[in-house]
């Protein structure tokens, strides 16, 4: 943050300081959800959600998409690729390497919500297992923040980014980006157990 103010407001310093603000989110969220008094040690790789490799896939993703959203912002690339959700509407990439970056962040941005849905509904198929529900419901809470969160791109982008909704889109990228740590933490804590044999075995 220091270096940030000093060297007034380099694009990837600016970039760089809001990636390690996500990382000590992320940490701090964590140990908060170790201290909680409903906290479990994570299960064996073997014994985990047959999901599991999703939900770190699906949250890799969305930090990329992170980043890329703090690119089109810092180089002011919000602007070069009007309309929604065709970029000066086609679907090709634009020639300008700044509208690249920021059809490269859009494109990125729909990837990730699809990626959202298919988990969400996947996860909700398989709530009979250990900590199943609480999985689906944090599975479901990612695809519904990151649904949210195109609307709010796309109101922004069509009323040309004014500053409200400029901030309201960080506010829910941080909210995308906090659901999706649940999501790993509580992932990594439920098995491919039945809920049922759990009990039973307990």
């Amino acid at each position: 943050g220091a270096v940030t103010v000093k060297l007034n407001l380099p694009p990837w310093v600016v970039i760089t300081h809001l990636a390690n603000a996500m990382v000590l989110l992320a940490t701090l969220l964590i140990l908060a959800l170790r201290t909680s008094p409903h906290f479990r040690p994570a299960l064996p790789a073997a014994a985990r959600h047959p999901a599991h490799g999703l939900v770190h896939l699906t949250a890799l993703l969305g930090f990329v998409v992170i980043l890329f959203g703090a690119q089109v912002a810092n180089f002011n690339a919000g602007l070069l690729c009007l309309g929604f959700p065709l970029c000066n509407g086609s679907i090709a990439p634009p020639a300008s390497s700044l509208a690249m970056l920021h059809w490269t962040h859009r494109l990125l941005a729909f990837a990730f919500v699809a990626l959202a849905i298919v988990l969400a509904v996947r996860l909700r198929g398989r709530r009979a297992m250990t900590g199943g529900r609480a999985l689906a419901r944090a599975g479901l809470a990612v695809a519904a923040l990151a649904v949210l969160q195109v609307i709010v791109a796309a109101t922004m982008v069509l009323h040309l980014l004014p500053p409200g909704l400029r901030a309201l889109h960080l506010l829910v990228g941080t909210a995308v980006w906090v659901s999706l740590v649940v999501l790993a933490f509580v992932s990594a804590r439920a098995g491919t157990v039945a809920e049922g044999t759990a009990a039973a075995g307990a």
